[in-house]
């Protein structure tokens, strides 16, 4: 919907933001910790998108990082961990990951990048960012003891 203003004698339709109840929990959190790391881009879908973009640095390598949340009960965080992947060379790894860590879903995107992807359910009235939080914590204490073989294992298969 678009409020209408007027100015200088002429009314001038503005788009109203509308932010669902996840991303504005998400960013008072946020604010609350004092953690800064993310962009956010808000997308004008009819799914109130919003997308929290970071990185995470894991074995000194830096992991583009995405938090997206939209008024579904769905959140999705993801983590890339590789690009320029050969998803015939690597699905037999991947399904082994997916057996492995059934908490983390990892798949092979169609520009080729090696994605582990996690859903974070919960409703708008019931989202925890305290737990969200916990959760990133996981995956930095699994890519901290596993990214180094499981990268190795990778470029080995992606020759």
């Amino acid at each position: 919907m678009a409020d209408k203003k007027k100015v200088d004698e002429k009314v001038v339709e503005t788009a109203k933001v509308v932010e669902n109840a996840k991303t504005t929990a998400l960013k008072k959190f946020f604010k609350e910790q004092k953690i800064d790391c993310f962009e956010v881009q808000e997308l004008k879908d009819e799914a109130e998108t919003a997308i929290f973009r970071s990185r995470m640095e894991v074995k000194k390598q830096v992991l583009p990082f995405a938090i997206l949340v939209d008024k579904s009960v769905y959140t999705l965080l993801q983590v890339q961990l590789a690009v320029g992947m050969d998803v015939e060379k690597l699905a037999t790894l991947v399904n082994r990951l997916n057996n492995s860590y059934r908490m983390f879903k990892f798949n092979i995107a169609d520009d080729g990048a090696l994605l582990m992807n996690i859903n974070f359910v919960a409703q708008d009235d019931k989202f925890d960012a305290v737990l969200l939080k916990a959760v990133l914590d996981e995956i930095l204490m699994l890519l901290d003891k596993e990214y180094s073989n499981l990268m190795e294992e990778v470029w080995k298969l992606n020759k």
